[in-house]
């Protein structure tokens, strides 16, 4: 996330890691209230040791809100203490890294004084069969190729939260709307340029 804050243009500073005690996560989050921004990952879900979201309402801290229609990144939470946003995310890295990169990512560019803050988007279609449930939004990490005037897409890798192999081999995300289910070949996704060029 560090890295990630670096390339929207902040300045990251570390508070380490908080033991699941709330007077432990309590010192860190005085600390990082001091902050632009304030991000943190895990301890925002529902249990009996997740107390992100306690201790910041102990600290005046106004949730905004908690949990999206995405997966992965369901647990998400979004807070502000005066001018300081307080952005929440889950504990597996890849869905901090996805949910990273859909809220807190443009909202560290605006606060840059950017005022192109989205990726661009491109169609592209489909080459391959992914199986998804549809009830909630998602996020699939692609890889693109061009072949002509057409825009190809295929899966990047495992799709599983647990593998950053398949992050580092994206050029985009595609963001499925939660109606979708399972995906064909010949689907026309929206997709997010997140390595900035096309093939």
């Amino acid at each position: 996330m560090a890295a990630a804050v670096r390339l929207a243009g902040g300045e990251p500073v570390l508070l380490g890691i908080a033991r699941d005690e709330r007077e432990a996560l309590r010192a860190k989050l005085v600390e990082g209230l001091r902050a632009d921004a304030l991000v943190t990952s895990a301890g925002v879900s529902v249990g009996d040791r997740d107390y992100v979201r306690e201790v910041l309402a102990d600290l005046e801290v106004r949730q905004v809100f908690w949990k999206i229609d995405a997966r992965p990144g369901g647990p998400t939470a979004f807070a502000v203490r005066g001018a300081t946003p307080v952005f929440s995310l889950p504990g597996n890295p890849v869905a901090t890294l996805l949910i990273f990169d859909q809220l807190v990512r443009p909202a560290l560019l605006r606060l840059g004084g950017r005022r192109t803050v989205l990726r661009p988007v491109v169609k592209a279609t489909f080459q391959e069969t992914l199986r998804r449930k549809a009830g909630r939004a998602g996020f699939v990490r692609l890889r693109l190729e061009r072949r002509g005037d057409e825009l190809l897409a295929f899966s990047a890798g495992p799709q599983d939260t647990g593998i950053l192999r398949t992050s580092l081999r994206a050029l985009g995300i595609a963001v499925v709307p939660a109606s979708q289910g399972d995906l064909g070949p010949g689907t026309v996704l929206d997709v997010q340029l997140t390595s900035g060029e096309l093939p």
